[in-house]
């Protein structure tokens, strides 16, 4: 058996079994009566914390899997998630923790001033960096395009 072969296998187990998951959770929710909807969302929820677990774990149990049959691979992947890592660096160091509340609501201005400075600081890091590979990913696009047009 080929090893995408295997990875094509394990994907569909795991979406199975998250599609299972979802589709149990929704039944033990939608068939419930209002008196006790409280507890059938907890226990839908537990469920859903159990089974996102076991389901990480697999994801895990591939992954090193595949590192252990391909190390190469490691290689590049490790360099790729570097540069992610430094570009959020670089952000995260560019990031600002003031928001501007001018002519926000009461209630706008209270949630916000509820939000340590630290999670506003790391919102607009994330939110950079996702503008910032988005860009890049277009970049990308529109550079192999053109490449394919004059190749």
């Amino acid at each position: 058996m080929n090893l995408f072969k295997i990875t094509n296998i394990g994907g569909k187990i795991i979406a199975g079994l998250l599609v299972l998951l979802g589709l149990i959770s929704s039944v033990m929710i939608y068939s419930t009566d209002k008196d006790h909807l409280g507890n059938q969302v907890e226990i839908g929820l537990s469920l859903a914390y159990i089974g996102s677990g076991l389901i990480l774990g697999l994801i895990l149990v591939f992954i090193i899997r595949g590192i252990i049959l391909n190390p190469k691979s490691v290689v590049k992947s490790a360099i790729s998630v570097g540069v992610l890592v430094a570009l959020f660096v670089v952000f995260y160091q560019m990031a600002s923790d003031h928001v501007t509340l001018e002519g926000k609501s009461l209630e706008m201005v209270a949630m916000v001033k509820a939000i340590p400075s630290s999670t506003i600081k790391l919102v607009d890091a994330g939110l950079n960096t996702l503008y910032t590979l988005v860009i890049l990913s277009f970049v990308a696009i529109i550079g192999t395009e053109i490449w394919k047009i004059f190749k």
